[in-house]
């Protein structure tokens, strides 16, 4: 049996469940917010998801960051999402899109010691203040001159 009620000013059709079906609760909601990319931590690292795209995971290889070897690791929200990598690429990884080409994008969960991401964040906080003092006091070379050319929010240069 069908009826019809109103949902935001529209009629939409819904089937009454049959006899004897039981309805399962939803495991996961549809749309919404979910975080698909969510692993657990690891004591004393610190971890983050890099797409895989030219340069950027030897990239990361050389800045200190290892891939996450975990075959069991959940990964999300979904009770089923779990790492099911197989065969030689044992790295946790994860689809997050689709190349140019059409093959599927991915991800891989790296981790790094805790005290050497402090030790980058330190070191690039540093060199973003030094930038920030230098545009402030203009220690960059500026002549008046070049000033004519330069973006001054609040004005219409």
């Amino acid at each position: 049996m069908t009826f019809q009620r109103k949902v935001d000013n529209r009629k939409v059709e819904e089937r009454e469940p049959e006899k004897g079906m039981v309805r399962k609760k939803p495991t996961h909601r549809l749309g919404g917010l979910q975080l698909k990319l969510q692993a657990p931590g690891r004591e004393g690292y610190y971890r983050r998801w890099i797409v895989d795209r030219p340069g950027r995971l030897s990239d990361a290889e050389q800045a200190g960051y290892t891939y996450v070897v975990d075959p069991n690791i959940k990964i999300g929200e979904n009770p089923d999402d779990v790492n099911k990598r197989e065969g030689l690429d044992s790295r946790t990884s994860k689809t997050v899109g689709s190349n140019a080409d059409g093959s599927p994008q991915m991800a891989y969960l790296m981790e790094m010691p805790l005290d050497w991401y402090r030790e980058n964040q330190d070191e690039k906080d540093k060199l973003l203040k030094e930038k920030e003092k230098q545009a402030a006091s203009n220690k960059e070379g500026w002549s008046p001159e070049d000033r004519e050319h330069q973006y001054i929010p609040g004005t219409k240069r």
